[in-house]
């Protein structure tokens, strides 16, 4: 969350600051500092990509473990289910 607030913070500080954008295009050989922005641009949104992508990953992961506790959790419940109607009918039986 802290990157994309630090990327709107940087678009406003390029936009504004017209000498920021001219020296990161001369840095990076762009003719015109326009292009420079949106070489930022492009390379935030790769950022945001990026990181949406990791987050999607690691929640993934954690939903896969939580199906398998719940699955053998649910296993456990009608075991135990089982064996109490197994001695409630063993009790009826004597």
């Amino acid at each position: 969350m802290i990157h994309f607030q630090l990327q709107v913070i940087l678009f406003f500080v390029c936009s504004i600051l017209l000498m920021l954008l001219i020296f990161i295009s001369r840095i990076f050989y762009i003719e015109m500092p326009v292009n420079a922005l949106f070489l930022v641009a492009i390379i935030s949104i790769f950022v945001i990509l990026y990181s949406l992508t990791v987050a999607l990953s690691r929640d993934s992961n954690k939903i896969k473990v939580l199906s398998q506790e719940i699955g053998l959790l649910k296993k456990e419940v009608d075991l135990l289910k089982g064996k109490h109607l197994n001695l409630k009918g063993s009790s009826h039986e004597k």
